[in-house]
């Protein structure tokens, strides 16, 4: 029997997690996390791990759906005095990194993946693959009068090919 189940009434039936050790939850497959994390793990199950959909999830009759972002929308913000000691102990673990990796790295906001970073005087440009975006199939189709082609003819508008018949007479 599986990690985690027990017999009842001759059926698999899940045990109380309240009852359960820490290895056992880790053998039945559980790893520890916050219910908030858990709540948006069940959220992006539902929604086929598509984060897009859990952020636009309509279903606001579902008691997950305003802790689908893993975050209480119920708790109260943090003072202004709480916020500004967050920052005092974060600029001294900063500092610390800092210090035994080395790096002198300016302390900034972080760009959420925005740009490429690159070093001070690298002289090194962000790129980003854009080449060949304009350039269409180069098919039977296009060259007989669809969109675009390699034969420079001037075309308008979008043509779907004429359905084909096969042999039996059928259209394919």
């Amino acid at each position: 029997m599986k990690p985690g189940l027990k017999l009842h009434q001759g059926h698999p039936a899940g045990l109380d997690p309240r009852e359960m050790s820490p290895q056992e939850l880790r053998a039945a497959g559980h790893e520890p996390m916050s219910p908030l994390q858990a709540m948006r793990a069940r959220c992006l199950d539902c929604c086929g791990g598509q984060v897009n959909e859990v952020a636009i999830c309509p279903v606001v009759e579902c008691p997950a759906w305003p802790f689908r972002m893993a975050t209480n929308p119920w708790r109260k913000p943090a003072s202004e005095a709480r916020r500004e000691a967050a920052r005092r102990s974060m600029e001294k673990i900063n500092a610390g990194r800092r210090k035994r990796n080395g790096a002198e790295t300016a302390a900034g906001r972080p760009n959420r993946g925005t740009t490429p970073l690159s070093t001070a005087g690298s002289e090194v440009a962000p790129m980003w693959a854009t080449g060949g975006a304009e350039l269409l199939p180069d098919t039977g189709w296009h060259r007989e009068g669809g969109v675009g082609g390699s034969a420079g003819e001037e075309t308008s508008g979008f043509a779907p090919p004429a359905p084909r018949k096969a042999p039996d007479g059928r259209l394919s």
